[in-house]
């Protein structure tokens, strides 16, 4: 909770001002929360500023406390604006700065989502993992498995009593008081991060095997094994499916920007003098932005 609350007000600090305008500009759709002069905010206002998977994460006090931050900002707000401190040339610069930096921002964000629609099919992945699965150590052991979690032992039992691995996913989704992973893709867990109740009774489980009722706070879980791997090995490429996907996802949006600032610096007027910048000289650097820069111009 205190990374989602970090993360909120993180949010709250980019929004705000965003906001001040949107209040200027918008007519009262809903009910006004707050109200600093002509400026108001607006139960719309609150809900549009919180990302919706933490929708149901925030709390009442939260949203107490993001009306209060928007209160005091608007008050320093309009007290900066009647001390003309936004007309002093420095303040000029830095608001110049920072929009800038938030439309550059911007078009990376815009141009890296037009790219998205590239497609990364399972034959650019396995050519990757093909060739840098060495890279991939698995770090802790873990295990594939199917969970039921049910409120009593005698369900529990029954359960072990009639299923195998064949029907184990039938039994789970009659019984099971929490949604069961499709099999098409159930994911490899380490074994630290889950109870340690649990991860005995996996380690004393063979594969394709079915655990005796482990009893928690949430009720009796009984798990069927579907594999077991230990720490030091190769992943397998399913482990680090997701993984591969984001190395080459960031790859090629990487690749998209330059792409775009090449084509932008072929069609700009653009002069970089590297001898002229101060510091400690790296002749490596220098000469692989000089080469970079002439293989642009040709």
């Amino acid at each position: 909770m205190n990374k989602i609350k970090n993360k909120y007000y993180i949010l709250i600090n980019l929004l705000l001002p965003v906001l001040f305008l949107l209040n200027c500009e918008n007519k009262v759709s809903s009910p006004v929360i707050a109200r600093v002069g002509k400026s108001i905010l607006t139960i719309d206002d609150l809900n549009k500023s919180i990302p919706p998977e933490y929708n149901n994460a925030i709390t009442h006090e939260q949203n107490i406390n993001y009306v209060k931050q928007w209160i005091h900002t608007e008050l320093l707000y309009r007290e900066a604006i009647q001390r003309k401190i936004d007309r002093e040339q420095q303040m000029k610069n830095r608001l110049k700065e920072m929009k800038k930096n938030l439309l550059a921002a911007e078009m990376i964000n815009r141009y890296s989502t037009l790219n998205e629609s590239s497609i990364i099919d399972d034959n650019i992945i396995n050519e990757y993992y093909s060739k840098h699965k060495e890279e991939f150590i698995r770090e802790s052991d873990v295990a594939k498995y199917l969970e039921v979690i049910v409120d009593d032992q005698k369900t529990a039992w029954h359960i072990i009593r009639n299923a195998d691995s064949e029907n184990f996913l039938e039994f789970a989704s009659n019984y099971s008081k929490l949604p069961v992973s499709d099999l098409s893709y159930v994911p490899y867990i380490a074994l630290d991060n889950i109870p340690p109740d649990i991860v005995q009774a996996i380690n004393s489980c063979r594969i394709n095997g079915i655990t005796k009722p482990i009893s928690s706070e949430m009720g009796y879980h009984v798990i069927l094994v579907l594999d077991k791997l230990e720490k030091g090995g190769i992943c397998l490429q399913e482990e680090v499916k997701d993984e591969i996907i984001n190395r080459l996802s960031t790859k090629m949006q990487k690749q998209s920007l330059e792409n775009l600032l090449s084509e932008l610096r072929l069609k700009t007027d653009v002069e970089f003098n590297v001898d002229l910048i101060p510091g400690n000289r790296n002749e490596n650097i220098r000469d692989s932005l000089t080469n970079k820069q002439e293989n642009e111009e040709n």
